[in-house]
């Protein structure tokens, strides 16, 4: 086939694949353009006193109150772990991810994808399957457990039989990717660039990426809750807030740090507002010569954790728990993974939920590569400020953490 026929068939179908997003991303690519053209005040900080900040706990006690539930039915509900705090319930509305890919493209568009180019997702999407294709995100699903020594020639011969991808991941399993496959392995693939959120992405990292696999990187902060979202600026090295998005506000904790609090935009389903994050910021007085959208410096409380497995390979632990969105959230009030010893994970559950065997079928299923030991209890001991640890890492004496 003529290659210039191939491009422009290639780009109907993901013509068709952007229609099918729906009115609301549309508005919201709209709306987006608009706000480019404008001017944005800095940051200001509030106090405690003069904000009534509502907490993961409230929502946890009272979902009703911040819904209008005469619009259920056009909801699903949501139940997930996040990254910090307790499991976490609520509803989000059915045409949100409408809402949401008009962002992710734009921050996505910062290293030249157009929708639905290729992509490579390699983050918390675990299947049965080693490879599945989705076809309507034009996208091939990498299960991180089912990736092992033996699967490894495989993966290389398929990776690099693609055409060239974007490959989507956490921070932390591209780097349990790279230990996977080998550098030279990852320079020899047709990778267009690396999209990566949800975690912590230190800047030292993100420079080593760029000088050591000459790959561009779009990174972002979001959450579940769809309330607030921020992409990261490579050329002020702070991140920008959508303003059309959802509403920003900053207070003071202490130690230079501020809570993000934010309030949502969205009319159907769980309302966010006010709504502690249970992540911080750092906030400085730099202007940015390429960005006009309200600004901060860092942001603080989406760490990276590794596990070892079976074969001592070491593995993003984030796509392995917070990669499930069903109903196993709601079967715990809380739950914690220590290693003490390569290959084995202690997990502490809290829960009332009368049937064990279906949380332990999930986590089996889900931790393939290492063997999983269960302890019930009645408490698991918070963080001084009062979050979960979902993982400890008891392992001091391993160099696997301080390649990158």
């Amino acid at each position: 086939m003529d290659f210039g026929i191939h491009l422009k068939k290639y780009y109907m179908i993901n013509n068709w694949r952007e229609l099918l997003l729906g009115p609301s991303y549309f508005y919201h690519k709209i709306l987006i353009k608009r706000s480019k053209k404008r001017h944005y005040k800095p940051f200001t900080v509030k106090t405690k006193e003069s904000t009534d900040i509502n907490s993961k706990r409230d929502y946890l006690m009272n979902l009703n109150k911040y819904e209008n539930t005469l619009f259920r039915f056009l909801t699903h509900k949501v139940s997930t772990g996040g990254t910090t705090g307790s499991p976490f319930i609520f509803y989000r509305s059915i045409i949100m991810s409408q809402k949401e890919r008009a962002y992710l493209f734009d921050i996505w568009r910062s290293i030249n994808y157009r929708p639905f180019d290729l992509r490579v997702v390699f983050r918390g999407d675990i299947t049965k399957e080693l490879i599945t294709y989705n076809w309507l995100e034009n996208a091939y699903i990498l299960s991180p457990n089912q990736i092992n020594a033996s699967s490894r020639d495989f993966i290389i011969k398929f990776l690099t039989n693609l055409k060239p991808f974007f490959l989507h991941v956490y921070p932390s399993s591209f780097f349990s990717l790279s230990r996977f496959l080998g550098e030279d392995v990852i320079k020899s693939l047709k990778i267009r660039g690396i999209l990566a959120g949800s975690e912590g992405f230190p800047k030292g990292q993100m420079e080593m990426i760029e000088k050591l696999y000459k790959l561009p990187i779009a990174y972002w902060y979001g959450h579940s809750e769809y309330a607030v979202l921020a992409r990261y600026c490579f050329e002020c090295h702070g991140f920008h807030f959508y303003p059309t998005y959802g509403k920003v506000d900053f207070i003071e904790s202490g130690d230079c740090k501020y809570n993000i609090i934010a309030s949502s935009f969205n009319k159907i389903g769980t309302r966010f507002i006010n709504y502690d994050t249970e992540d911080q910021a750092i906030i400085d007085e730099i202007k940015c010569s390429v960005d006009e959208f309200p600004r901060i410096k860092i942001i603080i409380g989406r760490e990276q954790d590794f596990f070892f497995s079976n074969d001592g390979s070491v593995n993003a632990f984030g796509p392995y728990l917070f990669g499930i969105h069903n109903r196993f959230w709601e079967y715990l009030v809380d739950i914690q993974f220590v290693q003490e010893r390569i290959g084995e994970l202690v997990v502490y559950i809290r829960t009332t939920h009368p049937d064990h065997k279906d949380i332990e079928d999930i986590l089996n299923e889900r931790f393939r590569i290492v063997n999983l030991r269960f302890v019930y209890v009645n408490n698991i001991n918070k963080t001084k400020s009062g979050k979960s640890r979902y993982f400890i890492q008891m392992l001091k004496n391993e160099t696997a953490y301080t390649k990158y």
